[in-house]
């Protein structure tokens, strides 16, 4: 009687375990849907950014040759990078590991954004854009994404598709730490409506006081 309850309860609890394992929530991935893709950018590159439409990705980085900054980009599409483009450069950039270009695209428009030196000191800095027209297939000329025209810092770019093909961008901008006397304003939180022709508009105050 006794090997018959043990007998038993060793099928009920196989039967659970199986159960369960049939019925796991949280199967393991198969791992035949990761995909091992090879880095479009060379030597020397750094600052890599990615941004992805639901189906296609786009990589954006830079490249430095002697004291020149490169900017690329380069579609995945079809299992493949292509497309691979020198978008802008300078030698007069500000680049570091932590404020770097960004990339976007919507409706086959892709805006791109870099940092420029406005001045000597070591946090001034202008947000440029270029921006893709896909009708003309052309970029168009670097444009600022601010009006403020002050000698601060300006970084830490986003961008998301927004409404009839623009492109919402926010910022941090330092236009309040100048001209304020000893110890300066305080680093802001803006953003604006970069349209799909290359207009800017709505440049808007979104937090007084962030960084501080």
């Amino acid at each position: 009687m006794r090997v018959l309850t043990y007998a038993f309860l060793v099928f009920c609890l196989l039967s659970c375990k199986n159960g369960k394992k049939d019925n796991d929530p949280s199967p393991i991935p198969d791992s035949s849907r990761i995909m091992k893709l090879e880095n479009p950018s060379s030597g020397n590159s750094q600052l890599p950014r990615l941004y992805s439409d639901g189906e296609e990705l786009y990589f954006s980085w830079v490249t430095q040759k002697d004291s020149l900054d490169v900017l690329h980009y380069a579609i995945y599409r079809g299992n493949e990078w292509y497309n691979e483009t020198e978008v802008a450069s300078g030698s007069d950039w500000f680049t570091n590991w932590a404020d770097f270009p960004n990339i976007a695209e919507n409706n086959e428009r892709i805006l791109m954004s870099y940092l420029q030196k406005s001045d000597t000191a070591t946090y001034t800095y202008d947000v440029k854009l270029k921006l893709y027209l896909p009708v003309a297939h052309v970029w168009t000329q670097d444009f600022i994404l601010h009006n403020d025209g002050t000698k601060s810092e300006h970084g830490f770019v986003s961008i998301q598709p927004y409404a009839h093909n623009s492109f919402v961008v926010t910022w941090l901008d330092g236009r309040e730490t100048v001209g304020k006397g000893h110890g300066g304003g305080s680093m802001t939180l803006r953003a604006a409506i970069v349209f799909e022709d290359g207009t800017i508009d709505y440049d808007t105050l979104l937090d007084d006081k962030v960084c501080d």
